[in-house]
């Protein structure tokens, strides 16, 4: 699936939408959306084949974060793809991972919005404590700085923020 595509998708999901926010020297042109295009099981479906797309052959086991579209994605995603799914939650400040992971198995991290490099770092710790083997994390919108080996987003959030003088919407494109 091409960046367009994904775009795309996760705009008819409402995942993200449009806009034009000026940010001191840089303009951002997407914003979160409601995510009530979740709702069409045919674009879930879809936003879930391109998500197990994503994951490398030889997964274990997969746990997700506690947003609404984390839940509906995963268990859809581990449901497909016959895997185990765990939650992975903030418990006084304590990411922790609950639910049914393998000891040994390869787990990925499943979340609709990827905000910051600690998460990751976080998620691999308590699945190591938890004796699973994190591998890395699936998201549809990555808003981390710098891309990670171990992420793998449909979509980057810094693509889509431009220097004032280079903004595809005040230059009307």
């Amino acid at each position: 699936m091409t960046e367009g595509e994904a775009l795309s998708l996760l705009l008819e999901a409402g995942v993200v939408d449009r806009c034009h926010q000026e940010q001191g020297d840089r303009h951002q042109v997407l914003r979160l959306g409601d995510q009530a295009g979740l709702l069409d099981a045919g674009i879930t479906e879809r936003l879930v084949a391109s998500v197990a797309a994503m994951l490398p052959p030889g997964v274990g086991a997969l746990a997700i974060g506690s947003g609404s579209a984390d839940l509906l994605i995963g268990h859809l995603l581990a449901r497909r793809l016959s895997l185990p799914l765990a939650a992975v939650m903030n418990v006084d400040g304590r990411v922790q991972v609950r639910g049914a992971l393998v000891p040994g198995a390869a787990t990925w991290l499943v979340t609709s919005l990827l905000e910051d490099e600690s998460t990751v770092e976080e998620f691999f710790a308590a699945c190591r404590a938890a004796g699973a083997e994190p591998q890395g994390v699936v998201t549809l919108v990555d808003q981390t700085e710098q891309p990670a080996a171990t992420v793998r987003g449909l979509v980057r959030w810094v693509d889509h923020r431009y220097p004032a003088d280079q903004c595809p919407v005040c230059a009307g494109g």
